[in-house]
């Protein structure tokens, strides 16, 4: 999904100013951060439905992905309208991706074992900061 919309971005930012390109990945990266932001604030860790197996139901999985690409395709739209080379976010998000996930998992797990502090808020503030980034 990320390629495809990499891709479709850099398709129309042929017909796009340079400048509304660079609003458009701005608007589309702060949106999407500021949702996520006031998503993790919203959560309450005591709140959560822990199951000890840690094994996603097919159903959980599939609205994760669904999610995920969503989030993919509109964050490719906005960063090639704002100029990025597709062929290097998309190596970029692979290797990160394979190195988030087992880190990710390990760190939460270390972390919820140790504090009961909410850190889902951290992914929206990441993604706003690289809004802001697309202004430079």
């Amino acid at each position: 999904m990320l390629a495809v919309a990499l891709y479709a971005g850099a398709f129309a930012a042929e017909f796009i100013p340079e400048l509304a390109g660079i609003i458009v990945s701005f608007s589309v990266l702060m949106t999407i951060g500021v949702i996520k932001l006031v998503q993790g604030l919203k959560v309450k860790p005591d709140k959560h439905n822990f199951r000890p197996t840690l094994i996603l139901k097919p159903a959980e999985a599939a609205i994760i992905a669904a999610g995920l690409s969503l989030d993919g395709v509109a964050a490719g739209f906005g960063a090639a309208l704002g100029g990025v080379n597709a062929e290097v976010m998309l190596v970029s998000s692979l290797l990160a991706h394979m190195a988030a996930i087992p880190l990710g998992c390990t760190l939460g797990r270390h972390l919820s074992a140790k504090s009961h502090y909410n850190i889902a808020w951290v992914g929206g503030v990441v993604i706003i900061a690289l809004a802001f980034l697309q202004l430079i």
